[in-house]
């Protein structure tokens, strides 16, 4: 609340400060009027204490901002503090900007306060006059981390009681480590200090608080502009922008947010790229444990080239190192957008994620965050948790609600790109959007010992050019005990579960889709194309409408080179066939596989049959050299070519198609096991839905149900 004992407020101060009251009054009135928010009442404990405190932050912020304009810096310099000797008992006190910029001198002289403490006794307003950071990195050469062999850093500890420190303006493009800190070192503690208005510039290593850090940094607030500007004349600028902190290594954050805008300029002397611009931190280098907990971003972070987010840009940890990134959310938007020249070797744009943009070949552990940011790439990599995910790293149990973008590839709801890592126990709701490889929880997998387990997807997720996935757009490794019930809309290869499976081997297994699936070309309701041998789809289910516009839609793959087994689909499926032969399947379009132990129940059907060169099957459509056995199906078929298992088969010499030990229900008197019969009918029985809904061979299969 507001301290009633403050005195001196001027008129103007006065009016502003009801005008806010006023607005924040009707925002008050407007929440309360809408439903949703009453809605809300019933719910959880924890949420209800969320309102609580946001209201609570509304409150805090007008007493900041009236404080904001009290006691304005002269832009003179005490010579000495307010009192107190150092010790954690009498710490240095500062009560005033003059005795702000005192210490500041002192560090930046050399004395790092090594087991010192100094507090803040009051607000102090800096009224925009230039300030020297406490504690100033190297001029640099062309090495990005020169400012860490800096000896004018901080290492004691600064509590700032919760005052603040408004009206900043730094402006340092001849050095790297930029903030109201400089440079911290490995003791230093900073806590309880908010960085209230202001803008803050540098061409590299720049931050609110800290612009390269080590140490530990807690309770913290940052709304002041940081911008790490390009500088045409020195390689590596631009970059290692953050809220808190510009780079760190060997870091502990806990409980800090970033309101301000984060922005990184490319290097227009194409010597180095304008990259690292997260809301919390720009890039994290950790050699010995290190974490960013309990944070938040709510500000715009932009790279004008790669390696953005909403809390961690880019994150490193030595082997055998711990790095976490735990409980934090990011509600900004984020974006990396093509540079304002393009660079001569024409890499990579993008990697932007709501927690974190890169991980490279080393373990991070993401755990338990949340976006509902707008997240965007210019050119690949996007995703709502991470865009580039590699080295073994880890997200769990975290979860996306905001949309999210990719100019060219690879967008998904929680990892835009990853490869040799893990996700699991996570969720998107988010809507994703891109030209190609987008997916509800992965864009694109690589690495057979990647897996992603037990996720869900409820957004809608499209591909402009090709392949969208509900769970990942194109895939290796394992995808075990997913579910997708987002709409998938792409031009080619649309999956319920995986658009295409990738150059190594992929497992599906224990999945479902109820998810529509609309392709112009191949559709699945679990995967649109399996195309190796050694890869399969074992006991996954659809219920969803499967439609390809032109060909090979499948129940549960449009086209398949591998092994189906233990699945069952329930849904319509349909080849639209305008122009080319339809090929439609209850269980794969294009047969060059083998399917076992699988069933369908749905409409089987093309739509432009009067040719007569459309294939329609139970199982499947269309077979070369492929297996069918111990399968089933009890759903309608229309079209021209149809068979109760199988529409058509072509076979050769040496690698006959083989139909076994399969049966069908139908009330058509013409239809038969085989649409056109190039392959042995024995085995292909047809059985009354009586006899099929109790025949012993499949009764107690994982895959039956009546």
């Amino acid at each position: 609340m507001i301290n009633k004992q403050k005195k001196g407020i001027s008129l103007i101060v006065l009016v502003i400060t009801i005008i806010v009251m006023i607005i924040l009054a009707a925002s008050v009135i407007v929440s309360l009027n809408n439903t949703s928010i009453i809605d809300k009442a019933g719910q959880a404990v924890d949420e209800t204490n969320e309102s609580e405190l946001e209201q609570m932050d509304a409150l805090e912020y007008l007493d900041k901002f009236t404080a904001s304009v009290e006691n304005p810096w002269d832009g003179s310099t005490k010579e000495s503090f307010a009192d107190g000797n150092g010790t954690e008992n009498q710490p240095y006190l500062i009560s005033n900007a003059a005795e702000l910029v005192y210490f500041a001198k002192l560090v930046n002289e050399g004395n790092t306060f090594e087991g010192k403490y100094v507090e803040l006794t009051a607000n102090i307003n800096l009224n925009n006059i230039e300030f020297t950071p406490i504690g100033v990195g190297n001029t640099g050469g062309g090495d990005e981390n020169s400012y860490i062999t800096s000896s004018k850093y901080f290492d004691g500890t600064f509590d700032g009681k919760g005052y603040i420190i408004s009206n900043i303006n730094i402006n340092r493009t001849d050095i790297r480590g930029v903030g109201l800190f400089g440079v911290l070192g490995e003791n230093a503690n900073i806590k309880n200090i908010e960085i209230f208005s202001g803008n803050i510039v540098a061409k590299a290593a720049v931050a609110g608080i800290a612009g390269y850090g080590k140490g530990t940094i807690s309770n913290c607030i940052n709304r002041a502009n940081v911008t790490a500007i390009d500088d045409p004349e020195v390689a590596n600028s631009g970059q290692l922008a953050g809220g808190i902190v510009g780079s760190a290594s060997n870091i502990k954050i806990s409980n800090c947010k970033n309101y301000g805008n984060i922005t990184g300029k490319n290097d227009s002397a194409l010597r180095s790229r304008g990259k690292c611009i997260g809301g919390i931190v720009g890039q994290i280098r950790a050699t010995t444990e290190s974490y960013v907990i309990n944070s938040y971003n709510y500000g715009v972070v932009t790279s004008y080239y790669q390696q953005a987010a909403g809390i961690v840009a880019a994150a490193h940890a030595d082997e055998g190192v711990s790095l976490k990134i735990e409980k934090c959310e990011n509600k900004g938007k984020v974006s990396a957008i093509y540079p304002e020249k393009e660079f001569a070797d024409n890499v990579a744009i993008g990697f932007v994620g709501g927690i974190v943009g890169w991980t490279d070949t080393t373990k991070v552990y993401i755990n338990e965050c949340k976006n509902s940011g707008v997240i965007n790439s210019g050119r690949t990599g996007a995703g709502g948790i991470v865009g580039h995910l590699d080295g073994g790293s880890e997200v769990n149990n975290s979860t996306n609600s905001g949309t999210i973008s990719s100019a060219s590839q690879c967008a998904g709801g929680i990892v835009g790109e990853i490869s040799s890592s893990k996700i699991q126990n996570c969720i998107n709701t988010g809507a994703i959007t891109g030209e190609i490889a987008n997916g509800g929880i992965v864009g694109a997998i690589d690495g057979e010992d990647t897996v992603v387990y037990n996720c869900s997807n409820s957004g809608r997720v499209a591909a402009n050019n090709q392949q969208s996935g509900g769970i990942a757009a194109q895939a290796t490794g394992l995808i075990d005990k997913c579910t997708n019930t987002g709409e998938i809309y792409t031009a080619n290869g649309g999956g319920g579960i995986v658009g295409l499976s990738g150059s190594q081997k992929l497992t599906i297994q224990n999945c479902i889709n109820r998810g529509k699936v609309d392709s112009n070309n191949i559709a699945g309701g679990i995967a649109s194309v399996i195309q190796l041998a050694n890869s399969s789809i074992l006991d996954c289910k659809n219920y969803a409408e499967v439609i390809s516009n032109t060909q090979q839609a499948g129940g549960i793959a449009g086209q398949s080179i591998g092994l189906v087994s233990g699945c069952y689909n329930e849904g319509y499926i349909k080849s639209n066939s305008t122009g080319v032969k339809g090929i439609s399947g209850g269980i794969v379009g294009a047969l060059l596989g083998e399917v076992k132990n699988s069933y369908n129940k749905g409409r089987v059907e093309t739509g432009n049959y009067s040719s007569g060169e459309d294939d329609v099957g139970g199982i499947a459509g269309f077979s070369v050299n492929g297996k069918i056995s111990y399968s089933y199906n009890k759903g309608e078929l229309i079209g021209e070519n149809r068979g109760a298992i199988l529409g058509r088969a072509s076979i050769t010499e040496t690698t006959p198609t083989v139909v076994s030990n399969t049966y069908y229900y139908t009330n058509d008197n013409t239809l038969t096991g085989i649409g056109t019969a190039d392959a042995d009918e024995a085995g292909k029985t047809e059985k009354t839905t009586t006899n099929l809904d109790t025949f012993e061979a499949f009764k107690n299969s994982s895959f039956y149900a009546k």
